[in-house]
């Protein structure tokens, strides 16, 4: 019971222990997050005729 309750304690506090640097982690620096209206309605305008083309 003791070693399980130190396995516990453990994993827990190398769980929190980490949690500062992963916030960085999952951005996607490449894909912008808002888009103008414009650029959208152009994109699917070419991709529709261009597919129609072949």
């Amino acid at each position: 019971m003791i070693k399980t309750t130190l396995y516990l304690s453990f994993f827990l506090l190398l769980a929190s222990a980490c949690e500062e640097e992963l916030s960085e982690l999952n951005v996607n620096r490449v894909q912008p997050t808002s888009i103008d209206p414009v650029y959208i309605l152009n994109d699917a305008l070419v991709n529709t005729t261009a597919s129609a083309e072949h």
